[in-house]
């Protein structure tokens, strides 16, 4: 390989490039990088707990060179998938006898294998391999690898340039790719916002990250009770809402692998109710929303929370009460924050008055009202509540 002709090294570079905009080809370009360099090239995506998430390479192709790095050791039992995923500075083309060479039983293993090519035995094959991406979320590495080629034979110093170049045109790519993305996520998450308007709504990725931008704070007053925001990730605080979220999260994770079309679903829906301090209860929706899948971006997902509170009624209601049931000013300004608070203590402390005194009133404001009890009267207050 890499006794390429111009012409041939600009095309491979320029499907490359053409990947930008056009995400589900990696594996064609790659494929036919393959054939015209006579090489086996390896895109590998790893999550943040270092397992490879198949997004740019099929799980059996991954696997040879992965299981490879898996079983070389390195002092302290690190072992060279370990190194370049953790250590290895990016973009610094790393050469695959050079790894083994630093094995503990690597250069055994290379004296064995080095004036011995074979196509079948990925242990004989030179290459080179380079970390291109590393961020708290994934990292990328990109190989590529000789099968036709004796490692004794391989000149790192003719392979090395043209590797760098396709390897720069790859993380460009990536880069471009990932803005885009990032774009798409950020309309996807503004639109479920500005759909969600008469609530306290954030949204995430299905990794808890906080997707929607903000200013000052990235979590709305209202939620901030109920949930901590620690480096851009949301932590509840509540042991209930954390299983919603990991359910909702579980089953987006399970709608990802499909590959039916979508159009904006409903994928998934949790409720959870609680009672804060002001006896008001609280419904926090926690829902799942899959975007369509484009040309230039895969399918996006995202977890809706929404807060819903039990609203007050409006202490303008105490007009409504006058003007309809003939209340009293004294009398429509009990009802209405005995409504309210449910405590007749806290009533009487508000407004000043003898328990005596309420009692006298409250009765005639059933008799005005027709309410029977304390319920049937804030069932009514809160009802008229709702004009406001």
């Amino acid at each position: 390989m890499f006794e390429l002709t111009t012409q041939d090294e600009f095309r491979i570079l320029e499907n490359v490039h053409d990947c930008m905009l056009q995400h589900d080809r990696w594996n064609d370009v790659l494929s036919q990088a393959e054939r015209i360099a006579n090489s086996r090239l390896y895109l590998l995506e790893f999550d943040r707990y270092d397992h490879h998430t198949g997004r740019y390479c099929g799980p059996e192709k991954a696997a040879e060179l992965i299981d490879f790095l898996s079983t070389i050791k390195t002092e302290g039992s690190k072992t060279a998938l370990s190194f370049l995923l953790h250590d290895a500075s990016l973009s610094y083309p790393y050469c695959k006898a050079n790894l083994l060479a630093f094995a503990l039983e690597g250069a055994e293993m290379l004296h064995d294998v080095s004036d011995k090519p074979d196509v079948n035995d990925l242990r004989t094959w030179p290459g080179l391999i380079c970390p291109l991406i590393r961020t708290g979320h994934r990292v990328i590495l990109f190989g590529c690898l000789f099968p036709g080629m004796a490692i004794a034979s391989a000149q790192p110093q003719k392979l090395s340039p043209p590797f760098q170049r396709l390897a720069r045109a790859i993380l460009l790519s990536l880069n471009v790719q990932d803005k885009m993305e990032n774009a798409a996520q950020l309309r996807h998450a503004l639109h479920l916002v500005m759909d969600n308007q008469d609530t306290a709504s954030i949204v995430l990725d299905r990794n808890f990250k906080l997707v929607q931008p903000a200013s000052g704070s990235l979590l709305p007053e209202r939620l901030q009770p109920l949930f901590d925001e620690h480096s851009g990730r949301l932590v509840s605080k509540d042991k209930h809402i954390e299983q919603a979220l990991i359910s909702v999260s579980e089953d987006i994770s399970q709608m990802l692998q499909e590959r039916d079309e979508l159009g904006d679903t409903l994928t998934s829906s949790r409720s959870v109710f609680i009672h804060q301090d002001n006896r008001r209860a609280s419904h926090i929706r926690i829902k799942g929303v899959a975007a369509p899948e484009s040309d230039s971006r895969p399918r996006l997902a995202h977890i809706l929370i929404e807060l819903r509170e039990q609203a007050p009624a409006p202490e303008t209601v105490t007009h409504v009460l006058s003007d309809r049931f003939g209340l009293s000013g004294k009398e429509a300004e009990l009802a209405f924050h005995l409504s309210a608070t449910g405590s007749m203590q806290e009533t009487l402390a508000h407004l000043s008055i003898k328990r005596n005194t309420a009692k006298t009133h409250l009765r005639r404001i059933y008799e005005k009202t027709g309410a029977q009890s304390q319920l049937e009267l804030a069932r009514l207050v809160h009802e008229l509540g709702r004009l406001f």
